[in-house]
């Protein structure tokens, strides 16, 4: 009877070992197919970050505000080419203009010019 138990026993560990590693089959592809979806879901949401910087990287956007830039340097440079020129221009015509015109002579003038303003 024991040796029958025993038989019994071991017809049963044979069949656990082969469930045993069955299980362990199942078990490994388990932790792969996990694996695999981890990076997949990694790799999803790189992608949808990817999506999402480049719907607010409009280059149009960037061309027309480097553009605009552009433009307003170019108007301040000329701003500063044109006060340079009317500063250098006046002061050289005010000293070579009026430096052989008497006081007397610009009051005549400028009652000359009073005069013809209130007749009209």
């Amino acid at each position: 009877m024991y040796e029958q138990q025993q038989l019994d026993l071991k017809d049963q560990t044979n069949v656990l070992k082969e469930r045993f590693n069955e299980l362990q089959v199942t078990y490994n592809e388990l932790q792969h197919k996990k694996i695999l979806l981890a990076s997949r879901v990694n790799a999803a949401k790189s992608i949808k970050q990817i999506q999402k910087v480049s719907v607010n990287f409009n280059a149009d956007n960037i061309v027309r505000g480097i553009a605009k830039q552009e433009e307003k340097i170019l108007y301040m440079e000329a701003e500063v080419q044109a006060g340079s020129y009317t500063s250098n221009h006046y002061s050289g015509y005010n000293k070579t203009s009026f430096s052989n015109v008497s006081e007397d002579e610009i009051t005549k003038e400028l009652e000359k010019l009073k005069a013809e303003k209130e007749t009209l």
